[in-house]
């Protein structure tokens, strides 16, 4: 015969019907409407092709036929992912055969021999560890299995509604009937009759399939002997007394005595939900429901999971037993005929995309793009070649995360929001998120808006966790590539990691619920993008490299950023007057643009503006304090610099480590400049003089690790510190509105008066070496 569909190459094959067992092949190649001549028809015979493959017609869909060489997921994936080599084509497959049903007796989703299953999903239960009285399945995001791509779920969605699975239903038994004609026209080897209703019988989950006479077996009330496995229940004399009654069931036979009505009575429904995919023939009752009601199974079977990850996947299958040890095979032919039909009459409706299919993308940023940003080039630069998105640097092997670290209002929300507007320019097709990190409630809602946005399924339930339903979402390839911004990721305390095996475990457990790292996607086509003051924060969250700190700008940069905001035509700037006002503020960008912002709402020259910081460091510090509007700025953030540092970085590390914000405050006291280190270690000593020494060491180190990690403090020569400038000033400022300054000048001047040699100057050198402090203490 002659149509419109004849293929001219293997890439012209889109479906592939795959089959574990001869007779599920047998009934699936009667529902094919021609089988095509494959050295006549099919250029480019394949080396290594064998006679697992055949090709033909299924409606409009050219479509390979394959038969597993053996049953399991290992084999259905070996030999799914030779189909992809040899079909280069292929957009779906459907695996097509018998399967065990769970029967759910009493409900509105009961289950009958011949009932046919269609999966949504698809759960791996048997791929998991082994312990001593349980077993624990493997839930992380490198064992589960995506969900369906978007063409499955498109194809699926109207079978979610009664007209369209009743029609569905209706379509299967017309197809169903022809393909019993056919198998008696052409003297197959069996007719494919539905056996009689009768021989569909359940017995309770407990109810043993054994020897009812143990004393000459190996029978006894747990396990049987081999000769039982293999016998009928009716070599057994399985009492039927131990039978389920099914609503169901008997409700067809009734409607059948009463009316006659063979043909309704008959009839297969059609059951659309997750399957259970494992290695081991399910063969137990009692381990059937539990395992169907944790997982919320419908069904069993064995090669979905293999498939599944290759190629976009349904799963069409009858059932032939009810997955316990009374199961037999007289279903199996009729079941293998009737998924055969379904999954002709679900073809029916699939639609084959011409071309290459466009994902959808999403631009989930809540800040516009800024039109005042400059320079930064050189960072941009080493996080386009740390993502791979520089095409000029093939050498450097590409990271999936990134950490900006730096000092709060440096500049690092203004560096990844131009990133993320770079990528919508260059990178259409990359999906960006945005994160708002600072607390637990802000993350939490960012990512239940995701979860809206994207209408990510699930996300109405009131008892899902919307940070897993994220995660795994954007884990799955349906969601494409995308690129996460986490911004203000500051607490460390909130994307911490459990550690320790002797650790309590009822605290590991609530900790880990709280843990908001363990919700950071991971994946191969995901890029994640972290902005924070604190670098221990970014180290974790990033690791394998360390963080980019962003430091403060370059003159020239700081010179681009005040004429960008303040030049005009009529009011030119001078490179003086922009050098004199940023160094006087360290270059730093929130403070520029909050001073460019104070100069225009008060219409004041920069040389006036710079008067004002120079009155004194407390004059300076009220300029800084003045709120003010900026592009990329969250609402929820204070924007005046001095906010910046006393609310979200001051109070944090108060929270995270006490001592360290003491050590913050005591600092702030001295020269700025080379205070040394010995200063904090005889401070840690008046506070806790039991401490030993490793105790004391520890505590110190910990404290300036905290501080360098805010880029509050840096190291500098001889066993001493440096403070920044502007921080030194803030954190005075924290302490006189606090009511500790007296509190913490009388400590300084105490760690000075016991650690300075008074009257016994041993050098000079040493002499020097404190003679700034005092200075600065002596201005208190």
């Amino acid at each position: 015969m002659t149509n419109n569909y004849r293929p001219r190459c293997r890439e012209d094959f889109h479906v592939a019907v795959i089959c574990a067992l001869p007779l599920e092949y047998d009934a699936v190649a009667l529902a094919f409407d021609e089988f095509w001549n494959e050295d006549r028809d099919i250029r480019g015979r394949p080396a290594g092709h064998d006679n697992y493959h055949k090709m033909g017609r299924i409606g409009s869909h050219n479509a390979v036929l394959v038969l597993l060489p053996n049953m399991g997921k290992v084999s259905a994936a070996n030999e799914t992912a030779r189909l992809r080599l040899i079909y280069t084509g292929l957009k779906l497959a459907i695996l097509t055969g018998i399967c065990g049903g769970v029967p759910s007796p009493g409900t509105d989703d009961e289950i009958l021999l011949g009932d046919i299953v269609i999966s949504n999903s698809i759960v791996q239960y048997d791929l998991g560890r082994q312990y001593p009285g349980k077993f624990s399945r493997k839930d992380t995001v490198h064992d589960n299995l995506g969900r369906p791509s978007k063409d499955i779920r498109t194809l699926l969605a109207i079978f979610e509604t009664h007209l369209g699975l009743n029609e569905l239903q209706c379509r299967t038994i017309q197809i169903l009937k022809k393909l019993q004609q056919t198998a008696v026209e052409t003297n197959h080897r069996t007719c494919y009759d539905r056996p009689a209703d009768g021989e569909d019988t359940l017995f309770k989950p407990d109810y043993p399939h054994r020897h009812r006479d143990q004393s000459t077996c190996s029978c006894d009330e747990i396990s049987a002997c081999d000769g039982a496995i293999s016998a009928s229940c009716e070599e057994l004399q399985c009492n039927v007394g131990h039978r389920v009654l099914r609503r169901r069931l008997e409700s067809k036979r009734k409607r059948q005595f009463e009316e006659g009505d063979i043909t309704n009575a008959q009839e297969s429904r059609i059951h659309i939900g997750r399957i259970g995919s494992g290695d081991t023939v399910m063969k137990s009752g009692e381990h059937r429901d539990r395992i169907a009601k944790e997982h919320s199974i419908i069904a069993f079977e064995m090669e979905g999971a293999g498939v599944w990850d290759e190629i976009p996947c349904v799963i069409v299958k009858a059932v032939c037993d009810y997955a316990d040890s009374h199961k037999n095979k007289r279903w199996q032919d009729f079941a293998a005929a009737t998924a055969a039909s379904a999954m002709k009459a679900l073809l029916e409706h699939y639609i084959q995309r011409n071309g290459p299919e466009t994902a959808h993308t999403w631009f989930l940023v809540p800040y516009n793009e800024n039109p005042g940003f400059v320079g930064r080039s050189e960072i941009l630069d080493q996080v386009k070649r740390l993502f791979g998105h520089d095409q000029n640097q093939a050498t450097v092997k590409p990271c999936s995360r990134v950490a900006l670290y730096g000092l709060g209002g440096v500049g690092k929300t203004q560096i990844a929001l131009a990133y993320v507007y770079w990528m919508k320019e260059t990178h259409p097709g990359v999906s960006v998120f945005w994160v708002h990190a600072s607390n637990a409630q802000r993350f939490r809602q960012a990512f239940a808006s995701i979860a809206e946005e994207c209408n990510i399924p699930g996300r109405d339930d009131p008892k899902a966790d919307a940070l897993l339903l994220v995660r795994k979402w954007l884990e799955t390839k349906n969601s494409g590539q995308w690129l996460m911004v986490i911004d203000n990721a500051d607490d460390t305390h909130l994307f911490s990691q459990i550690h320790g095996c002797h650790a309590d475990m009822s605290t590991n457990a609530i900790e880990a619920k709280h843990n908001l790292g363990r919700y950071v996607p991971e994946c191969a086509h995901g890029l994640i993008l972290i902005t924070t003051r604190n670098k221990q924060t970014g180290s974790r969250l990033a690791p394998g490299r360390p963080p980019i700190r962003i430091d403060s700008m370059s003159n020239d940069e700081a010179d681009q950023l005040l004429r960008s905001m303040l030049e005009e035509e009529v009011n030119i700037i001078s490179t003086e007057e922009t050098l004199l006002l940023s160094s006087r503020l360290e270059n730093l960008p929130l403070a520029l643009a909050q001073a460019a912002a104070f100069i225009l709402e008060n219409d004041i020259l920069i040389n006036d503006y710079v008067q004002l910081l120079s009155e004194s460091d407390s004059r300076l510090v009220d300029c800084l304090s003045e709120p003010f509007e900026a592009v990329g700025r969250d609402s929820g953030t204070p924007h005046a610099l001095t906010a910046t540092w006393i609310i979200s970085s001051f109070e944090q590390i108060e929270r995270q480590n006490a001592f360290a914000s003491d050590v913050l405050s005591l600092l702030s006291l001295f020269d700025r400049q080379a205070i040394p280190k010995i200063f904090i270690n005889n401070y840690y000593l008046q506070r806790t003089p039991q401490e030993s020494e490793a105790s004391q060491a520890a505590a110190v180190t910990k404290a300036l690790g905290i501080l360098k990690a805010f880029s509050f403090i840096k190291e500098s020569k001889h066993q001493s510190v440096d403070m920044h400038r502007l921080v030194q000033m803030v954190t005075r400022k924290w302490l006189v509105n606090s009511r500790r300054m007296t509190e913490f000048a009388q400590q300084a001047l105490r760690i000075v008066s016991n650690t300075y040699p008074y009257g016994k100057h041993e050098s000079k050198e040493y002499s020097y070496t404190y003679q700034y402090c005092i200075l600065d203490i002596g201005i208190l």
